[in-house]
């Protein structure tokens, strides 16, 4: 006579396969979501279940159903923090690069070769190593969440050593010969925001956010306190800085001062809240606009490169604050 087993059952279907059926901490009744083509095979499932509760590390199968793309959109909208163009990237990569391919999976069928295999037809489709290393690593912090906050897996499924590594062309560097030429060469209004933002080492959503009481010329300081961020289908959007240290105080180097402090005399009222990048004329209303889109900076810069032999765009005009003191002489 067979004996009755301690924990849980199995049963053998029409089909020929066997199902296996057990009972949770809370005394409910599950069943494994896959059948077993051999008896041996479900008995040691359902010992492995019996050592994860054990162990206090089993997760209910039943609440990892739901799948990656509707968990992904709530990770997403629920994710604290997260700066509009972050928000924007994370919904474009799930919506063009994972969604297509996994969004319909539940979580609890993910694993790495399935993983593997997507990021595999990614890049075979033409996606670039950026932007598949980019997707990867968001994948990795949805599931990540899924695992340590949520508890819906063991373990998590993004586990393919350099997937989330990205190698993009390093850019050219301006020298501080070429910045100073530049400075020289382009429109009066953008030279001290040449200056500005390679001395004082600002990005350009920080320096185009820049407000008369943001500079103090006498004292040499730029205080940044917001920045502009390009929100694909949005626009420009103004926000604070990324992080608790970009609000920050930056030195201006001395030499670089007489042409702020021009700069300030002849674009810029002593209103507090004006915008000190004037880099349009006047619009109709006489209000002063800026060229803050990207494809505005593409214009600027077309126009700007046409005067200089090397080009601004896409260039990073950048060096160690201690090179940049010691070419001004400070």
């Amino acid at each position: 006579m067979t004996a009755r087993r301690r924990f849980g059952s199995i049963r053998k279907r029409e089909s020929g396969r066997y199902q296996v059926r057990y009972p949770g901490p809370d005394g409910r009744q599950r069943t494994a979501p896959d059948t077993f083509a051999r008896k041996s095979d479900a008995d040691r499932y359902l010992s492995m279940v019996e050592a994860q509760m054990t162990r206090g590390e089993w997760i209910d199968p039943e609440r990892a159903r739901v799948t990656l793309g509707d968990y992904a959109e709530r990770w997403i909208a629920q994710r604290p923090g997260l700066r509009p163009r972050t928000v924007a990237l994370y919904q474009w990569l799930l919506g063009k690069h994972i969604s297509p391919y996994l969004g319909g999976v539940e979580l609890s069928r993910l694993d790495t070769p399935m993983i593997r295999e997507w990021r595999a037809r990614l890049l075979g489709n033409g996606v670039s190593e950026t932007m598949a290393a980019k997707a990867y690593r968001l994948l990795r912090a949805v599931l990540m969440t899924a695992v340590n906050e949520d508890e819906l897996l063991r373990k998590n499924p993004c586990r393919i050593l350099g997937a989330d590594q990205e190698k993009p062309a390093e850019r050219p560097v301006l020298t501080l010969a070429q910045v100073l030429k530049l400075a020289e060469l382009v429109d009066e209004r953008y030279r001290a925001l040449v200056l500005v933002t390679t001395f004082a080492c600002l990005r350009w959503g920080e320096v185009s956010a820049l407000q008369r009481q943001d500079v103090d010329a006498d004292a040499g300081v730029v205080r940044v306190r917001q920045t502009f961020t390009e929100v694909r289908g949005v626009g420009m959007v103004l926000g604070p800085p990324k992080s608790r240290a970009g609000r920050r105080a930056v030195s201006v180097p001395a030499a670089i001062l007489p042409a702020l402090r021009e700069h300030l005399a002849a674009f810029v009222d002593d209103t507090r809240k004006r915008w000190c990048s004037r880099l349009r004329p006047a619009g109709r209303s006489g209000a002063a606009t800026s060229t803050r889109s990207s494809a505005g900076r593409r214009r600027s810069a077309s126009s700007t490169c046409r005067v200089c032999t090397f080009t601004t765009y896409g260039t990073r005009a950048t060096r160690s604050r201690r090179g940049r003191a010691r070419a001004l002489g400070n």
